[in-house]
This record gives structure tokens, sequence and C-alpha cells, in this order.
């Protein structure tokens, strides 16, 4: 890997350099993701991506390990980084089943965001309006 590194150093243009190098995170990627370690799966993913970015294998392999990674965070409860990443997953592979299931689920169990209650907004207005009538 040092070499082909040190080639696209010197050549960035040099295509076969780079699908090579893509090839080898690639391979780098797969393993650290069979080790469970999906964030440097997913960075490995990304660098062979943007050296062959048409590669559709890339791609799909990059989704598939938003996907996993969604899937872990999901379990440890972190509803709003699961989302994240199954959006990116559904960018990546628009029609794998399993990502749009998954991400479905995920925004389907997600906690609501607490919006402002009425009752907090009446009174708001209530205290402009009391403000209002002691200026005049």
């Amino acid at each position: 890997m040092k070499l082909l590194k040190k080639a696209h150093k010197a050549d960035p243009g040099d295509k076969s350099v780079r699908v090579n190098l893509a090839a080898l995170y690639h391979n780098d990627a797969l393993k650290k993701g069979q080790a469970g370690d999906h964030k440097s799966e997913i960075r490995e993913f990304n660098k062979a991506l943007a050296l062959d970015p048409s590669n559709a294998e890339i791609k799909t392999a990059l989704a598939l390990a938003y996907n996993d990674y969604a899937v872990k965070l999901g379990k440890k409860g972190d509803s709003e980084q699961q989302i994240t990443y199954l959006t990116k997953a559904a960018k990546l592979a628009p029609t794998n089943e399993i990502i749009k299931q998954n991400l479905r689920r995920a925004k389907e169990s997600a906690p609501k965001k607490k919006a402002k209650s009425d009752a907090g907004s009446k009174k708001k207005r209530g205290k402009s309006k009391k403000s209002a009538a002691k200026k005049k």
C-alpha cells in the first residue's frame, strides 16, 4: 500500500493507481467491518470511494457499512445518529430494501421531538398583553 500511496501522490491522475489503491482500501474496510469496527470500516470505504467514485461495488459496500453502524447505534439508543447513517446508506443504495426498511423503522421508533406546548405559548402571549396594558 505504501508504494501505491507514493505513486498516487506522485501522479494523482493515474487511473490504474487510483483503482488499485481504492481496492486496497476496500479490502481493509472489509476486514475492519468483519472485526466490528464500523467507524474505521466507513472511513476506509470513503477513502476508496474518493479514489474510484464510479465504483458501484464500493458504493454498495459503504451503504451496507452505514447500515450496520446505524443498527449498532440504534441498539445503543442513539436514534438520531441511527437515522443519519441510514439516510446516508439509502442515498448510496436507494433500491436496497433492507436499508429502506431499517430507515422506516428507525424513524417510526425515534422519540418525537418535543414541540412547545400550547400552554407555554399562551402564557407568553398573556404576558405580552399584560405588558402592553401596563405601558398604556
